[in-house]
């Protein structure tokens, strides 16, 4: 992968250009703290990840209130077995998956830090989100340190035996959180030497965040890398579910929006770069994104289930009010009216809709109608999903498979007690 140290130069970002040779504490495997980072990921990351954080049914169809009644259940494959693991932590960076064995929270809402470390180069930092890491790293260590603790990172962190362990279970799709960064190219009319001046199908290189230019800042991802890891998926017979994670400023409140703990700035502000309203440079993001998925060769496009559009948009909203409901859902439709406009859906690609309720004072009545009248009979039968989250690590006391009162799934409980608990 090519490293493209010229390519950074706005104005947080530039400052060290010449990065430190690796220190022995960032060679990997031999630290303790990044070995338990490694350990609690090879825990969290495919094991307790599969059953509680994201439970993926096969073509998964919820139903709403005024839906059609005349369409059986089975016509829809309703449910059949788990079919789907999230790879959380990997492209989109989560504090809490790299707590090492001081991690206290899943998924972190105060203003503790959990971020520990960054295997295999980085064994000891502290951080909060995405953006922090990035920045700080860039600042410390340097430019190049910066870019090969991600790569190496994002090298060793999902690998083929992960593929094929995941495979082997008989699970037929994976979810792959990504950020912003793997389109940062499209930001390019904010700063065309910032953002436009790399190769964004084989360069890595550092960008800033547009609205907290001067706090966090991110590592971009190749995108001719994310098509080998279609095609790999594809050669395991997993299909993969492309989910935009992050957004410029933050999208909703936490720390996979990759500027936590600053508060969420996508909906209600222009950029620091450029001027321009961040909801609009999210959707020149949706834009690049499905343009990307309609060129993808068709061994790649063979790996792909679909894409969200946004992840969970304004979660939290409804306590602390950093949106408007009402432009929540026309950005939305905005962005689902460029998926529906593209090649995609003819080609059996689907839009995983995701809304959460959170985000909204009273989702039933607000977002179920909303649904109805953005997306027709048709639509909704073919190519757009409802997507909604189930959280068993929030939901205490109903499926949530704890197998105890203090909420603990360990990892050596009879298999028949966790199904009892999931009955």
């Amino acid at each position: 992968m090519a490293l493209m140290e010229s390519a950074a130069r706005a104005v947080p970002l530039n400052e060290n250009f010449n990065a430190p040779k690796p220190s022995p504490q960032g060679q990997p495997g031999r630290p303790l703290g990044a070995q338990l980072c490694r350990w609690k990921r090879q825990i969290l990351g495919l094991g307790v990840v599969t059953v509680t954080f994201l439970i993926c049914w096969q073509n998964r169809s919820f139903e709403w209130p005024q839906a059609p009644r005349d369409v059986s259940s089975q016509s829809f494959g309703l449910p059949g077995h788990l079919a789907g693991v999230n790879l959380g932590g990997w492209l989109c960076l989560e504090d809490w998956f790299y707590s090492g064995d001081s991690g206290t929270h899943v998924s972190t809402m105060d203003q503790d830090v959990q971020g520990r470390c960054l295997p295999p180069a980085v064994s000891s930092m502290p951080w909060t989100s995405e953006g922090n890491p990035t920045f700080e790293l860039n600042k410390t260590k340097g430019y190049n340190f910066t870019i090969q603790a991600f790569t190496s990172h994002r090298h060793s962190f999902i690998g083929e035996r992960d593929l094929s362990a995941i495979s082997s279970l008989g699970l037929q799709m994976v979810r792959l959180p990504i950020t912003w960064a793997a389109f940062a190219d499209a930001l390019a009319p904010l700063d065309q030497n910032v953002y436009g001046s790399h190769n964004p199908f084989n360069e890595t290189i550092l960008v800033p965040d547009p609205f907290y230019v001067d706090r966090a800042a991110f590592a971009t991802i190749p995108r001719d890398w994310l098509a080998q890891f279609l095609v790999r998926c594809s050669r395991h017979g997993i299909r993969v579910l492309i989910d935009l994670h992050a957004f410029p400023g933050g999208s909703s409140q936490g720390t996979y929006n990759g500027v936590w703990p600053n508060k969420p700035a996508f909906w209600k502000n222009k950029s620091q770069l450029g001027k321009t309203n961040l909801s609009q440079v999210g959707l020149w993001i949706v834009s690049a994104a499905v343009k990307w998925l309609e060129d993808l060769s068709e061994e790649a496009k063979a790996g792909l289930v679909g894409i969200t559009l946004m992840n969970e948009p304004a979660h939290l909203n409804s306590g602390l009010h950093f949106a408007e409901e009402d432009d929540v859902l026309k950005w939305l439709a905005d962005a689902a009216q460029i998926f529906r406009i593209s090649s995609l859906p003819q080609e059996g690609k689907k839009l995983y809709m995701q809304m959460i309720d959170t985000a909204f004072q009273n989702f039933t009545h607000t977002v179920v109608p909303w649904f109805f009248d953005t997306f027709s009979d048709s639509e909704r039968f073919s190519w757009v999903v409802a997507d909604q989250h189930w959280y068993t690590a929030w939901d205490s006391k109903n499926c949530d498979m704890r197998t105890d009162e203090a909420g603990g799934l360990t990892c050596d409980t009879p298999l028949e007690t966790i199904r009892g608990e999931l009955l």
